[in-house]
């Protein structure tokens, strides 16, 4: 399973104008974009408070509860088992 924990963490939003003003960060943003998605970014933040998060990591949880079990016959048939593994996330929020 993958992380559960949604990308709206509080103190996310420091980060932006650094990965805004790096070329090769994970943010890029053309200023004739922002009306566009200005509504987009203010859930984004609605969703930054703890409460919020903890809702979406328990929604997230419960709908990749099965993800090991569903995906078992697709493991099956990897040729190399090596590759496959479960590494626990730690709890941050």
């Amino acid at each position: 399973m993958s992380e559960v924990i949604p990308l709206s963490k509080p103190g996310i939003l420091a980060k932006v104008p650094g990965w805004l003003m790096d070329q090769e960060g994970p943010l890029a943003l053309r200023p004739s974009a922002l009306p566009g998605i200005l509504p987009s970014f203010l859930r984004f933040v609605a969703s930054a408070r703890h409460s919020k998060i903890v809702s979406i990591a328990q929604a997230m949880a419960t709908l990749t509860r099965d993800v090991y079990a569903d995906y078992a016959p697709l493991l099956e048939m990897c040729d190399d088992k090596a590759l496959l593994g479960e590494t626990p996330c730690s709890r941050s929020v």
